[in-house]
């Protein structure tokens, strides 16, 4: 069933027939549980972090990258033997 339904479809419906009045009454509301479970599914999923999941810290998708470069570490030049750049 297309869920982009105008008002004068709505109208339209209302004057049907019965069966198809619960028929699309019966879609309309099979679809809102199935929405009701994922919403809650994905709060769920939201909700958790390593210490409410069974997944370590490193698996949990986006993190601030660390820093492979310590500070204060000084750049290191290698002369060659004749001491010339």
């Amino acid at each position: 069933m297309d869920m982009n339904v105008s008002d004068e479809q709505l109208k339209e419906l209302s004057k049907g027939d019965p069966e198809q009045i619960y028929a699309t009454l019966k879609i309309l509301m099979d679809t809102i549980v199935m929405l009701q479970q994922e919403v809650k599914e994905l709060k769920r999923q939201i909700g958790q972090n390593s210490n409410t999941s069974s997944k370590p810290p490193s698996s949990h998708g986006y993190r601030k990258p660390t820093n492979l470069r310590q500070s204060g570490a000084r750049r290191v030049r290698h002369w060659d033997t004749k001491g010339t750049h």
